[in-house]
């Protein structure tokens, strides 16, 4: 039995382990940008050792039925000012579940050790997720270019240098899926503890 990091009414999170790994997949596979990487088992395996072994904290957010709804990402964990990321199945989203385990990880990390504020990353495009995190309490600090738009720029100029077709195609799904974010702007939050405690 997998002891839970932080258990609150509806939620509990727990560190992600191996046994996690298909439930972890099925949810990047529904996000737009990762789709092409859990196509490509070699890459897809990278992923997963990084998830576990790298130096961001996942963990596993499961309803007390034990149905896995999503991650939640502490980025730095060490930083005063580390970074906070959530993904949820789409069948789990507006629940609640997104607050609830943003607060569950916030109050279980500053007991551990205190943190100045968390930073929150959200792209343009995501105006439920700005006002989940505005509900909070989080406050826009500013915004930032994406990779993206880099990223695009160079694909295409070396696509038609590439020999191989595997190698081609691969360039060419990942330029489709960055013309999809080439104009996306991210903004940057800062949530104070006190304001969800």
């Amino acid at each position: 039995m997998k002891l839970a990091y932080a258990s609150g009414e509806d939620i509990r999170l727990y560190r992600i382990i191996n046994e996690d790994r298909n439930d972890y997949e099925t949810l990047r596979r529904q996000l737009a940008d990762s789709q092409v990487y859990y196509d490509d088992r070699e890459i897809a395996d990278a992923l997963w050792d990084n998830v576990l072994n790298g130096k961001d904290e996942t963990y596993v957010i499961r309803d007390i039925a034990d149905n896995f709804c999503g991650v939640i990402i502490l980025q730095n964990p060490i930083d005063e000012t580390p970074e906070i990321g959530i993904d949820l199945l789409k069948i789990h989203r507006n629940r609640g579940i997104a607050s609830n385990a943003v607060k569950l990880l916030v109050k279980n990390e500053q007991k551990k050790c205190k943190k100045k504020y968390y930073l929150i990353r959200i792209s343009s495009k995501n105006s439920h997720s700005r006002h989940v995190f505005e509900k909070m309490g989080a406050v826009l600090i500013g915004e930032e270019e994406n990779m993206y738009k880099a990223l695009l720029e160079k694909l295409q100029s070396i696509h038609d240098t590439l020999a191989e077709e595997e190698v081609k195609a691969t360039a060419q799904n990942l330029i489709s899926l960055y013309e999809e974010k080439a104009d996306d702007v991210i903004y940057r939050y800062k949530l104070m503890p006190e304001a969800i405690l």
